[in-house]
């Protein structure tokens, strides 16, 4: 649980600090304004800088990958993972580090730098000629008197072999790991250090989320007693649901501007209404369907971590919000889970507003994201926090959230 949070470095986010995090937080602001970006660094933090995350994140920006690129047509003028870092550029000093974490401690930083790898033979007595590799930080300063060498293999008959490697260096209480950003065929694999650091986490994007991946959380919880939760949360919608359930889907589809035929997902929810015999699909209903069921798997497969979800009232008609805030605030304090979540809408922050006012034993936040006009941090994203207090202030006020 962050009881603070503070963000270096990372796109839009300069240098923010958040001196206090509620068990759920609801972030508010323009665009472009930083939410989103919030979002990705708290994604980042729990899952240790994970490459395929980073991965996915570059696609989502239309930014260089990682993996799945032909050097000699990639034509950006970008190196994967440049954009991730203020002015969307790698830093030209050394130590300049994209930081993420509570305020004073347990820092997850990610640093672009420069190493020399060497291949050391070991002496031993029956001369067996094994070698190791070991690393050794360049200075940005240093490598203007150094030839970079292009990685192409190492001479297996000299005693030292060495050559340049661009790398993201990614720390977490003194543990490090490498990812290797002039080989994209290399992977590191540091599972030790993912598994100590790693936190559960669901994310929740402004799109709808796969059903084939909503299956496999509801498989977790067929039978369970949490699937009362999941028919508690349709009901806010359609109060005649009587039961859910997913199954294997047949139906094939057409483009519209072709006949190539694009295969649906493989498993679909249905729902069984008490005035219906039979089932049908869920989607078929709305989309606030859709999103009540993203959000109520996604909080189960969060317990004892974080869910993040952007543009929390995606779908959701603003009658309904309040009651979905209250279910998410409850099983937020019984699963153990802290939340965060993005919003435009200020139904949405009134909804959050009068259930953080009616739960007092479950701290609510709202974090409005804003930028400075001062003339000494002009553009600088500054964040300000309401707790439930100031929250009836600011509702009653009607400031405009946005």
């Amino acid at each position: 649980m962050l009881e603070s949070l503070q963000i270096k470095n990372f796109r839009s986010l300069q240098d923010v600090e958040i001196p206090q995090l509620g068990l759920v937080n609801l972030i508010v602001g323009n665009n472009n304004s930083g939410k989103s970006s919030l979002i990705e660094a708290l994604l980042i933090y729990a899952n240790s800088g994970d490459e395929k995350l980073l991965n996915e994140l570059a696609q989502a920006h239309g930014e260089p990958l990682l993996y799945e690129r032909d050097e000699e047509e990639n034509l950006s003028t970008f190196a994967p993972f440049e954009s991730f870092f203020s002015n969307r550029s790698f830093p030209t000093e050394d130590n300049v580090k994209i930081q993420i974490g509570a305020l004073g401690n347990d820092f997850l930083s990610i640093e672009q730098c420069f190493e020399k790898e060497l291949m050391v033979k070991i002496d031993d007595e029956e001369d067996s000629g094994i070698r190791r590799i070991v690393y050794e930080p360049i200075s940005k300063a240093e490598l203007d008197n150094l030839s970079i060498i292009k990685p192409i293999g190492f001479n297996r008959d000299s005693e030292v072999s060495e050559q340049i490697r661009t790398v993201l260096r990614i720390e977490r209480n003194g543990a490090y790991k490498r990812i290797f950003l002039d080989d994209f065929r290399r992977r590191s694999n540091y599972r030790s250090f993912d598994a100590k650091y790693n936190t559960p986490y669901s994310y929740i994007p402004t799109s709808f989320l796969n059903t084939d991946e909503l299956a496999l959380d509801w498989d977790q919880l067929v039978l369970t007693p949490y699937q009362d939760h999941i028919i508690e949360a349709l009901r806010i919608i359609e109060p005649l649901v009587e039961n859910i359930s997913f199954v294997k889907s047949s139906n094939r589809r057409r483009t519209r501007f072709g006949s190539r035929i694009e295969e649906s997902p493989e498993r679909t929810p249905i729902v069984k209404l008490q005035n219906q015999s039979r089932p049908f699909p869920l989607s078929s209903m709305g989309d606030g369907m859709l999103r009540i069921l993203q959000l109520i798997l996604k909080l189960h497969s969060s317990r004892n971590g974080m869910l993040l979800i952007d543009e929390f009232d995606n779908g959701l008609h603003h009658s309904v919000q309040k009651k979905v805030w209250e279910l998410v605030f409850t099983l937020a304090k019984n699963l153990n889970i802290q939340v965060f979540a993005t919003t435009h809408s200020y139904d949405c922050v009134k909804a959050f507003s009068l259930v953080a006012r009616d739960k007092t034993d479950i701290e609510g936040i709202l974090i409005q994201m804003g930028k400075s006009i001062r003339k000494s941090n002009y553009g600088q994203v500054i964040p300000s926090i309401l707790n439930e207090e100031e929250l009836a202030t600011f509702i009653k006020s009607q400031l405009e959230v946005r």
